[in-house]
């Protein structure tokens, strides 16, 4: 069977943390928990903005009054399994409207990408900004910039379990400073293999995107030279609300 999908998450969330098991995110979660303590040590509230499947807000929910946002139903349906009780809204992080505030606020794993823009990493900064409490803290995990991308560059990964094999290939490449990746997903079950076709697009932004979306959200920015999962290098940009 073959399906073409505009992405990955629209209907396969299920298959996307088997492929992930890599990471490890109570490392992850631990190190930007010791970030925030040092940051804001009288945080209480969390809202983890594109939550996915709630991996982060696994952990951080031990130390915060945590919620999780995401734009795909289904991320939030393994969200809410993985985090019974936690409260979790389906919203684009560009327009989003909880109409309350919180002391952190994050977006973790490169998920801003997801905006493809500069001008929409700006709405989404502006958004997240409005969340924030008097003093509270944004903090962004970004991805790699336009120069340290790997343009047409081949990638494979494999899911070998008993009756769940994945297979993951793709090119990489580049288009209008977004990258655009095809991904080809074999997904084998006892039932059967499926083929999904994916295109999957993310913005590729600068440090003076992302830096300027901050000071354009009335946030005074600063930029970490932390990983959160070891090998990642990505580093974080924090900012915290003037107001």
């Amino acid at each position: 069977m073959n399906k073409e999908l505009d992405n990955i998450y629209a209907s396969s969330s299920y298959i996307y943390d088997e492929y992930l098991t890599f990471l490890d995110y109570s490392v992850a979660s631990s190190r930007l928990h010791s970030l925030i303590q040092q940051l804001h040590p009288n945080a209480q509230t969390l809202l983890d903005v594109a939550c996915g499947t709630g991996k982060h807000l696994e952990y951080l929910k031990e130390h915060y009054q945590a919620e999780g946002i995401d734009l795909n139903s289904g991320m939030l349906e393994l969200a809410r399994k993985r985090c019974p009780g936690l409260s979790f809204h389906q919203g684009n992080m560009i327009d989003f409207n909880l109409e309350r505030k919180f002391d952190i606020i994050t977006c973790l794993f490169c998920s801003v990408t997801l905006v493809k823009t500069p001008e929409n990493l700006e709405r989404a900064v502006a958004t997240m900004a409005r969340h924030l409490a008097p003093g509270g803290i944004l903090i962004i995990e970004p991805w790699v910039s336009p120069e340290n991308y790997w343009n047409n560059k081949l990638s494979a990964d494999i899911v070998d379990k008993p009756e769940l094999k994945i297979v993951r290939m793709y090119t990489t490449g580049i288009k209008d400073g977004v990258s655009v990746t095809e991904v080809h997903y074999l997904v084998g079950t006892p039932e059967g293999v499926e083929h999904l076709v994916v295109l999957d697009e993310l913005g590729l932004f600068t440090p003076e995107d992302y830096m300027g979306a901050f000071s354009k959200a009335a946030l005074e920015v600063s930029n970490y030279d932390k990983e959160l999962f070891p090998g990642h290098n990505y580093g974080l940009y924090v900012g915290q609300s003037r107001r």
